[in-house]
């Protein structure tokens, strides 16, 4: 063997080559890296913005709703100031107030001012009789004469010592001039478990601001930024969004209280049908730095990772040209031994020729270091070559899979020492595919004991090992479709349920729901004398509507009368299509006067909102209160059903309750 085949690679184009192979990793990593940050930034502006929506969803339908309550009170009002002279019961409109205020979600009072800025009713009692001329809400209402319009007032100091915020309306006598309003303050507790709901990170703050730029509301406030007035900082965030002109924005910048880099979500709120004079405007904000720190992480962990494998791969370049510059060595000083050891095996190999060339199986032999001395062509066609004369002078090693590969001199020297090696090994084709193969080696020594060579012998077996693996696979995609079909079955099963106790028609809640639902109210007031409510409400004249319009109309009306009451009762409340036009209204804990009022409240909604279609529709209403000395569910559902036919002789849209 020349001196040129065993000369080792040049040193530093090895150098080169692992240079620019780092240089190119270290490139892809941070192409990689620069990616997820991007999308980890996408991802999280999204996030923020949906979080701001959900709050601006709710919050615009909830001064939806108290304007529509302002708008009932309103409506009713001269009717309740007459009964209240009539019957001589001065707290009459205060008991409506209150009865209004339970009703809304988020609401805290529910006060009427008259024209001359005094305090005439409250669902507080003890405010009664306040003179608020000098407030800056009556200074507001009362330049107001657009009774349509809802007043979002700025955030004052209450008498409670409590920083809130309220919204009014005007009451305008029959000359159209200034008559006093109505006022609804709203609860800062509500504020605090709406926006407390979505907060999904430890460094994200929310806020509620008012359109002039008073700080309403703050979530997570530990520098106090509650009662701010951002008018005083024209550098605010907050201004950046109002300059837009847009509903909604995401905002990068500084804020000026805290001096943190932030990004915040913006969202304006309105009544959702309703026009108001000024808007809300709530806003959810992270810090960057906090933001980005699982990216600065793994970015951390990336560098370290990279650091070492370029440590690794340096130091095992070096160890490979010392090992390569002293096998090179070795073979020169023994080339001369070589030359008599070969003279010697020659008439031994000369022997074996014909042997290994036929044999069945791929045979070869390797010198001491583990390069290939002979091979038959069965074993040229196992790795890939046209023939044996290739492979001579090559490493052996190169061929097995890298976890073989790394191991393979401490291996060798084992088999040396053991004289016998056996198994099963995977290794690698000229090409790059990888093969399994059975493998059994002996060692031919001389008579001194000396290290001649190895003879070994290999057989593909990778065609069994891809049935094996086959079959493996056969069964990981059995077992998932089978897990595939129980969660097909589950879901089936689940929406079974659902159909069993809804009703296809409207969504509501179906009969047999119902009477769960009233077996378990009426169990819990055997356990607690928590009191219920049941109505049972009925569409008047609904079989002149299918036999004049016919039953699709029918089936509209039957849909829009449930959606109406569902819009109208509390979340709290059990509602379910009882059979037929009938629908029944479970109120829990609510008493009878209580549960008059929403019943009279599902009738006005009803007739107030007239199908486009059928006309004007309207209820009969049996109000009934379970006791605990009813023996069952059904007695007051009985009862509700008796007042609701008392209610229908009596001339139908109305509501009974019984004494």
């Amino acid at each position: 063997m020349s001196d040129s085949s065993q000369s080792p690679p040049n040193g530093k184009a090895l150098w080169s080559g692992l240079v620019l192979l780092l240089l190119g990793l270290a490139a892809a990593l941070g192409l990689d890296l620069y990616a997820e940050y991007r999308t980890a930034y996408a991802h999280e502006r999204a996030h923020l913005d949906r979080v701001a929506r959900t709050v601006e969803l709710n919050l615009s339908r909830s001064l939806q709703t108290t304007s529509d309550a302002l708008d009932a009170i309103r409506e009713e009002l001269p009717w309740l100031l007459s009964q209240q002279i009539e019957h001589q019961d001065p707290q009459l409109l205060n008991r409506r107030l209150r009865t209004m205020v339970v009703a809304q979600k988020g609401v805290r009072s529910l006060l009427l001012v008259d024209a001359a800025g005094r305090l005439v009713a409250s669902s507080r009692p003890e405010q009664v009789g306040q003179d608020v001329r000098n407030g800056e809400r009556y200074q507001t209402i009362s330049r107001s004469h657009n009774p349509a319009l809802l007043h979002v007032l700025a955030p004052a100091m209450s008498p409670l010592k409590t920083y809130v915020m309220s919204v009014g309306r005007v009451l305008l006598d029959s000359q159209g001039r200034f008559d006093g309003y109505l006022l609804a303050v709203l609860d800062p507790g509500y504020f605090s478990v709406l926006l407390d709901s979505v907060r999904y990170a430890p460094d994200m703050h929310g806020a509620l601001i008012h359109q002039d730029g008073q700080v309403v509301f703050r979530l997570s406030d530990p520098q106090g930024l509650t009662e701010l007035d951002l008018r005083t900082q024209p550098d605010a965030l907050y201004w950046q969004h109002v300059r837009s002109g847009q509903a909604h924005s995401l905002i990068e910048g500084v804020t000026p209280t805290t001096g943190q880099e932030v990004l915040v979500a913006f969202r304006s709120i309105r009544p959702t049908s309703t026009p108001a004079d000024k808007a809300l405007a709530v806003f959810f904000s992270r810090d960057r730095s906090a933001l980005l720190a699982p990216w600065r992480k793994e970015l951390a962990i990336r560098s370290a990772l990279f650091a070492s494998m370029a440590l690794v791969a340096s130091a095992g370049l070096f160890i490979y040209q010392r090992r390569r510059a002293a096998y090179v060595r070795l073979l020169a000083i023994r080339e001369s031994d070589r030359e008599q050891a070969e003279a010697q095996l020659r008439d031994s190999e000369r022997r074996f020729r014909d042997l290994f060339v036929h044999l069945p199986v791929a045979y070869q032999s390797l010198d001491i270091a583990g390069c290939w001395l002979d091979a038959n062509q069965r074993m040229a066609d196992l790795l890939g070559f046209k023939s044996p004369q290739e492979m001579i002078g090559l490493d052996f090693s190169r061929f097995w899979c890298e976890d073989l590969h790394r191991p393979f001199d401490g291996a060798y020297e084992q088999f040396k020492a053991n004289h016998t090696i056996d198994g099963a090994i995977t290794q690698r084709q000229r090409d790059g595919r990888l093969i399994n193969v059975l493998f059994a080696g002996r060692i031919q020594r001389d008579a001194q004991g000396n290290f001649l060579r190895t003879h070994c012998v290999l057989l593909d077996i990778s065609e069994r090992r891809a049935m094996e693996q086959h079959v493996l696979q056969l069964n990981a995609e059995l077992e998932s479709k089978v897990e595939a079909r129980t969660a097909a079955l589950a879901q089936a099963n689940q929406e079974l349920h659902h159909q069993a106790r809804h009703d296809a028609l409207t969504g509501l809640a179906n009969r047999m729901a119902a009477n769960e639902r009233l077996r378990s109210e009426f169990l819990l007031l055997q356990r607690s004398q928590r009191p219920y409510a049941v109505l049972l409400l009925d569409i008047d004249h609904f079989k002149q509507v299918n036999d004049s319009l016919g039953h699709e109309a029918g089936d509209k009306v039957l849909q829009d009368v449930a959606q109406r009451l569902r819009a109208t009762l509390r979340e709290s409340d059990f509602l379910a299509r009882w059979g037929g036009e009938e629908f029944l209204v479970l109120l829990p804990a609510t008493d009878r006067t209580e549960a008059r009022l929403v019943a009279e409240k599902l009738r006005l909604a009803v007739e107030q909102a007239p199908d486009p279609v059928a006309g004007r529709i309207t209820l009969s209403i049996g109000v009934a209160a379970a006791n605990p000395e009813q023996l069952s569910e059904n007695d007051a559902v009985r009862l509700a059903d008796l007042l609701l036919y008392g209610a229908k002789n009596a001339g139908r849209n109305r509501v009974h309750a019984g004494a």
